[in-house]
């Protein structure tokens, strides 16, 4: 048995000036299952500017991922995010 290592490159880019990144997830164990999501907004430099983290209980994938995307916009919103 013959094993390939595949290296892949994963890194953040920075966006053009003056916007901003929103990265968010949301994940269950099992499906449904206890489930949470989290995500940080990020400057033009890559400097951190606000982030969040919640719990969701008992919900499928699906419900995490939706929510993540859900507080995410929610909370550039609050963070007067123009350019996102």
């Amino acid at each position: 048995m013959q094993i390939e290592l595949v290296i892949i490159k994963n890194s953040w880019e920075s966006p053009l000036g003056g916007w901003m990144v929103l990265n968010m997830d949301g994940a269950a164990k099992g499906n449904p299952g206890q489930a949470s999501v989290g995500g940080v907004l990020r400057g033009d430099k890559g400097d951190w500017v606000i982030g969040f983290l919640e719990n969701l209980g008992h919900c499928s994938s699906t419900k995490a991922e939706i929510r993540a995307v859900f507080r995410g916009l929610k909370l550039a919103q609050e963070a007067h995010a123009q350019k996102l």
